[in-house]
């Protein structure tokens, strides 16, 4: 029965590979006016020219609370991944081989893992899609990008979890996994410093 389940839920688990990612799309170059500024015969030389190109994308006016929530996730993301590290360290011990052969103890610092950054890319999205086109959306883009390529690579492992016949994860794996996402909270606040300005 357990054999059947996991089958199911790795058919279910590669299904969702098709290209998918539910990141909001990026916005095109923003168009200037400079064809039309040429071809308005009012248009005098004497008169300043307006950059409307990358000036206008390299920052993003933001609400305060947009910028306490991003704030916010980078917060919990980097808390998701330093409590992963204590619990890690406290599961298997100094030498690396106190958890027991099932790996139950590193098993529940994954699942507090995954939960809190499948939450964090549910709020980045929600944020990003309320978010105008810009330089702040463009920042965080490698953030959640981060946190998406940790998920898509912790995602087949409950399936590894899930079925008894096979041998936990191995912690080199995890880890492997989690450093894809270790950068996402320095990214976040990157964002906040640079691009996301109120």
């Amino acid at each position: 029965m357990r054999s059947t389940i996991a089958l199911g839920l790795a058919v279910a688990a590669l299904s969702g590979c098709g290209g998918s990612d539910d990141r909001p799309d990026l916005a095109a170059s923003v168009p200037t006016d400079t064809v039309a500024s040429e071809s308005t015969p009012t248009a005098t030389q004497g008169e300043p020219e307006t950059t409307t190109g990358s000036a206008s994308v390299s920052r993003t006016p933001l609400r305060p609370r947009q910028r306490a929530e991003i704030v916010e996730q980078a917060s919990a993301a980097a808390g998701a991944i330093g409590r992963w590290d204590r619990s890690l360290a406290a599961c298997i011990g100094p030498d690396g081989k106190r958890d027991d052969s099932g790996a139950t103890c590193t098993h529940a610092a994954w699942n507090q893992l995954f939960d809190q950054m499948y939450a964090v890319q549910y709020e980045l999205l929600a944020l990003m899609d309320r978010m105008h086109r810009g330089g702040c959306r463009q920042a965080l883009t490698p953030a959640l990008d981060g946190v998406h390529g940790f998920l898509s690579g912790a995602t087949p492992l409950e399936v590894v979890w899930l079925d008894d016949q096979q041998r936990p994860p191995s912690l080199f794996d995890l880890q492997a996994i989690v450093d894809v996402a270790r950068p996402a909270p320095a990214r976040m606040r990157a964002a906040i410093a640079t691009s996301c300005r109120s």
